[in-house]
């Protein structure tokens, strides 16, 4: 089906004309090429001819009766739909917050306003150069998980790489990054903020503004994020009222965490010269169910009354068109409503187990905007950048990595830019590690989202493409307002297996063909040609020297028309593969043009005529080409390799750069600042639009140009070849502060071969151990009277008990929210073989999905449940074994898990927010007796050291550690003496079922100089066990050796000594009777590759054991 946002008429080849803007005047009889409609005899009689066809209704008549696609009337605008603060910049009407005049926003893209006397400039929420003007400019904000991306500073440790992964970021293209804080590790204890270490994220958004990235903050109080009840405290589920409504038990809550939050973002927002250009409040909560909208206003009006000037936004979960409970239209309008509605959207899902299957691409998002949000630039704060996985996965993420690849990178991303995107934010861009207990129930230690910078901060191979987008966008400022044309199945096309969106700026008639196969999962490779309608020379079906554009299977491109590039040139058109064109770039007043595609296949550009048609080329592409009075037209078959095409020689002339799509995505174009010390220094399209092109390393982290010295910054992993394109004048080049010899080569740019050397290093082998008992709670003199008691008769909880009486038997309700917890049931048998002696004992446990319990009756193993069906709650009956109940007081031990809170669901009618309030501990507990008369006398419970309030660890956080003995005590902390300890290794493993705790040294001398990411590697077997894996301190991996699918764990320097001693520490809970529960497999740590350069060396930090006395 096609949709046609304005009339069209039958025009050539019974094809729809796209209607463009009046015909400017020429001011001589060969206008220069920026300008438009020519005017030409021969095309004034084509077009009396064409009318007059037209007129005579032969053209209209079968168009409409054979070819005319169904056109499909937008929906009316919601008469209650009320339009923002407007103020008019420029000409054009433009809405702003009514508080700030740095950041404004229409129904294309949003503006930034950086410096007070230049007026405002559109940007691309999606990374993006935008050529400066001084006027009313669009730019690409490109929030990625991909190329303006998600990243979440806490789920990366170690501060200090935190500017690798931001140096990354930048390198792809992106010009945004969005950041998630999380409350439930800023504010564990009630009343009091941590804000130092991972916790202070100020130093991120710092590092941001000094590589020239703008920020969105997006501080919740809830966030989802697949962390630890989305980001709600602990302490938050044992309060009454229900969470995320404006219900007065919950808004105390997130009073102080949400005021100091926005103390922050407000110092940095662009209103203080800062970074921060857009502020999300919450995330994905729909307007279902009552105290929403309220809450919504409570968090808009607190924002407001804290400072927050900058515009507000929110993310819709999905579409809402066929949803029975919803009432409205979501937050777009009235009670709660923000500045900026956009779009949560997941497309392809989570299904990495069938990574190749895909759903049909949505055609719908521009419409359901239109209607929902008619004033806000189309927004998706965030859009699928890749995909979590869970436990008992049977794929990792390397299968995510290719549901979402390089295919459905091209496919999906030039998609929303069909749709009519400006603003997406790709999520992830870096996702990193649930350390710790970061994780809510589904996911496991490794977040590595298959995003664009993997969990090891190393790139993946769908980072070329994404960075081949983005560069893209950076040069095509006439995409950041552009109207929809049309759009079809055969639309504009000779193949009607080609769906077509024609896009027009209506302010400079630059068009934009976004092509892909109408059914978006076919493998088929489709040719075709395609009309485009001109303002120069009406109707002009290209390729027009030969051959078809040919599309890949699961593949999409942009092709582009009348795009002015500069004062001196205009590319006509450019039919090329993916995106075509990469990167725009004027360098000694040359323009430059570097172009990609498939070996093989057929591509065609077209100039409107350069001051010297004269036309030199070099490589293995050999392209003809054909000089017409008006253009001249560039045809070839690409090869393998790197080809210039040098159209006219000096100033205002072309240099076209063709190379293949895999030594495209080696290509970085770094931004060089103007004045360093501007406050937006290396801003591109503020600051800057000066850039070199550089072929060739694995990573281009920065450049400079002092005076007449170029100097580079980044990583190789291997010997390199390198091509850089840069000023002629340019007298030395400097790679990581060394100067490197370059010459020239025929075409102009420099050449030169960086030397790497894999170093000389080695791991150690882990043979010797100290070993310790980490569940003496099971001994029959074991003193639990200094633990707490679990003696609460009530709990705020909405989920009551099932059974037992009176104890309630909750977690949250004693101050403890994370890891293993235990509970000890003590009851009394003053008699023997009578009906009152229990003979069993029946448990209903909860410790959310994929959860573990194991229950000792004195010292005696009764057996362990296992969640592996992932229902959260199991109950089971354990039968006491003869002589197993001893006279007098006995004792019920219970080991569980604690996977993490729920996230908050939205899939019930009324809301079901309180998910996350789903307890962890035992929901229901009964003895089993004769007469069931003996119960329990009273229960303690364990949890972290310090629990809630008093944990000493402020530098890890709550999170790091749980409540097994050997945590309590600290036994896991860099510094503690276990000489005294039994020599053992986890391969010898336990003698019985229990908890064993392993302990060893070790040294790293690694090189400075390099990054050489590690991972601590488990031999890949499945046995009943769990293992919790302890670095300095950190808790870096949580493995479930029957569930997976994780065995190899990413453990960074800086929380790695890469030069010194490292301790290495391993819980090991076995869950059943047998060999292979009872022993760990061998670890290994390993590399997975050797970078020359990185980010320097990082110290380690954390802190060492500090004794616990009062531990027990």
């Amino acid at each position: 089906m096609t949709v046609f946002s304005k009339t069209v008429t039958p025009g050539h080849d019974d094809l729809p004309l796209l209607p463009g803007p009046s015909e400017p005047e020429t001011d001589s009889e060969h206008p220069r090429p920026c300008k438009r409609h020519p005017r030409s005899w021969k095309r004034v009689v084509a077009l009396i001819v064409a009318f007059a066809a037209g007129a005579l209704g032969l053209g209209a008549l079968v168009y409409a009766a054979f070819f005319r696609p169904e056109v499909k009337p937008l929906r009316k605008t919601p008469a209650a739909f009320s339009p923002p603060n407007r103020d008019v910049y420029g000409g054009e009407l433009l809405n702003s917050t009514g508080l700030t005049d740095k950041v404004y926003w229409d129904s294309y893209s949003y503006l930034v306003k950086p410096y007070r006397s230049r007026p405002p400039q559109r940007i691309y929420v999606q990374g993006g150069k935008f050529l400066l003007n001084w006027g009313i400019s669009r730019t690409v904000l490109q929030l990625k998980a991909d190329s303006a991306g998600e990243i979440h500073p806490w789920r990366l440790p170690v501060p200090a790489l935190w500017r690798d992964v931001i140096q990354k970021t930048v390198a792809s293209g992106a010009n945004t990054i969005s950041i998630y804080t999380n409350w439930a590790m800023t504010e564990t204890t009630p009343g009091r903020l941590d804000l130092e270490g991972v916790n202070n994220w100020e130093p991120f958004i710092i590092e941001c503004k000094k590589a020239g990235l703008w920020v969105i903050a997006r501080p919740g109080p809830y966030i989802n994020a697949e962390t630890t009840g989305g980001g709600i405290p602990g302490w938050v589920t044992a309060r009454p009222g229900e969470i995320r409504t404006n219900d007065t038990g919950f808004h105390e809550t997130w009073q102080l965490y949400f005021k100091k939050m926005n103390e922050i973002v407000e110092r940095h927002q662009i209103s203080h010269g800062g970074p921060v250009i857009l502020y999300q409040k919450d995330n994905e909560y729909e307007q279902i169910g009552p105290r929403r909208s309220e809450y919504m206003q409570e968090l808009e009006d607190a924002s407001r009354s804290h400072g927050i000037v900058v515009p507000t936004m929110f993310n819709e979960p999905d579409l809402k068109w066929a949803n029975p409970h919803y009432n409205g239209w979501g937050y777009g309008d009235g009670l709660g409503s923000p500045d900026i509605y956009g779009l949560d959207l997941y497309p392809i899902g989570f299904n990495c187990e069938q990574p190749r299957k895909w759903p049909q691409v949505a055609t719908t998002y521009r419409e359901y905007l239109d209607y929902v949000a008619p004033w806000h630039p189309k927004t998706s704060p965030e859009f699928q950048g890749g995909a979590f996985d869970f436990w008992g996965s049977t794929s990792g993420h390397n299968n995510c990595l290719i549901l979402t690849g390089e295919d459905y990178t091209r496919v999906f991303y030039l998609n929303n830019i069909a749709q009519g995107f400006t603003a997406v934010n790709f999520y992830m861009m870096y996702g990193g590690t649930n350390w710790g207990q970061l994780a809510f129930p589904t996911v496991y230690t490794s977040y590595d989202y298959a995003a664009v910078i993997g969990e090891g901060r190393e790139l993946v191979p769908k980072y070329g493409e994404f960075k081949l987008q983005s560069l893209f966008l950076r040069s095509m400022p006439d995409l950041y307002k552009t109207d929809l044309m049309g759009e079809g199945s055969g639309m504009l096309t000779t193949n009607r297996r080609i769906y077509t969106t024609a896009l027009r700026n209506p302010d400079t008639g630059a068009s934009f063909y976004v092509v892909r196969q109408s059914n978006s999962s076919s493998f088929e490779i489709q040719s075709f040609k395609l009309d485009i309608n001109t303002y120069s020379y009406g109707w002009i079906r290209v390729p027009e020297l030969g051959g078809q554009i040919t599309l890949n299977g699961r593949d999409s491109r942009i092709l582009v028309a009348e795009v002015q590039i500069s004062d001196y040139n205009r590319i006509f058109y450019c039919m090329s593969a993916t995106i075509g064109i990469v990167h725009i770039n004027q360098i000694d007043d040359v323009d430059i043009i570097l172009v990609e595609g498939t070996p093989g296949f057929t591509y065609e550009m077209a100039f409107d005529t350069p001051r010297s048609t004269k036309m030199s080329q070099h490589g293995p592409t050999k392209a003809d080409y054909k000089k017409t009075k008006n253009r001249i037209i560039i045809n070839f078959v690409l090869e393998k390799g790197l080809t210039a095409i040098r159209i006219g020689r000096g100033k205002g002339s072309v240099l076209v750069i063709v190379t293949d799509y895999r030594t495209a995505t080696s290509f970085w174009a770094p931004a060089i600042a103007q004045n360093p010390k501007d406050n937006y220094a290396g801003y591109i399209q503020f600051e800057t639009n000066q850039t070199v092109l550089v072929q060739g390393p694995y990573l281009v982290r920065n450049a400079s140009i002092d005076h007449r010295d170029l100097d580079l910054w980044g990583d190789i992993n291997r010997t390199t070849p390198v091509t850089i394109v840069a000023p002629s004048n340019i007298r030395q080049v400097t790679w990581n502060g060394q100067v490197i010899d370059v010459k020239p080569n025929v075409w102009g740019a420099y050449e030169a071969t960086l030397e790497f050397e894999r170093p000389n290093f080695s791991f150690p082998n882990f043979e010797r151990w100290k070993f310790i008992d980490s569940l003496p709670e099971v001994k029959q003199d074991f003193d639990d009277s200094k633990w707490t008691d679990a003696d609460h008769t009530k709990t705020n909880n909405p989920y009551k008990p099932f059974y037992g009486d009176p104890w309630i038997l909750y977690a949250n309700d004693y101050g403890y929210h994370v890891g293993n917890l235990i509970w000890r049931g003590h009851f009394s048998t003053p008699n023997l073989n009578h009906d009152s002696t229990p003979t069993a004992v029946n448990l209903s446990i909860s410790g959310g999905s994929s959860f573990a319990a194991s229950v000792w009756l004195n010292d005696v193993f009764l057996g362990s449940m296992e969640d592996l069906a992932r229902l959260k709650t199991m109950n089971e009956t354990f039968y006491f074994p003869q002589q197993s109940v001893k006279k007098g007081e006995n004792v019920l031990t219970v080991l569980q898990d604690h996977m993490g809170y729920n996230q908050s669901s939205n899939s019930l009618p009324g809301g079901s927010q309180d998910d996350i309030k789903l307890p962890r501990g035992i929901q229901g507990y009964y003895l089993i007796s004769g007469d069931n008369s003996t119960q329990f006398d009273h229960w303690k419970v364990a949890g972290n050291y310090g629990g809630q309030n008093k944990f000493p660890d402020r530098i890890r956080t709550i999170l790091n550690e749980g409540g097994l003995f050997a945590e309590r005590k600290g036994y896991h902390l860099p510094g503690f003496d276990d000489s005294s300890w039994e020599e053992r290794s986890p391969q010898e493993g336990i003698p019985k079922v229990g908890v064993g705790f392993y302990r060893t040294t070790f040294e790293l001398i690694l090189p400075e100089g390099y990054d050489i990411p590690l991972a601590f590697v488990f031999d890949g077997d499945e046995a009943d066990y769990r293992c919790q894996l302890y670095v300095n301190g950190w808790q870096m991996a949580k493995r479930v050796a029957n569930l997976g699918p994780q065995n190899s764990f990413r453990v960074h320097e800086g929380i790695l000594n890469y030069n010194g001693t490292n301790t290495l520490a391993l819980s090991h809970w076995a869950l059943q009777d047998h060999k292979r529960a009872l022993r760990l497999p061998a670890l290994n740590l390993v590399e997975s590759s050797v970078y020359k350069g990185g980010p320097g060396r990082i110290k380690p930090w954390g802190g060492n054991y500090v004794a616990r006395p009062d531990a027990v």
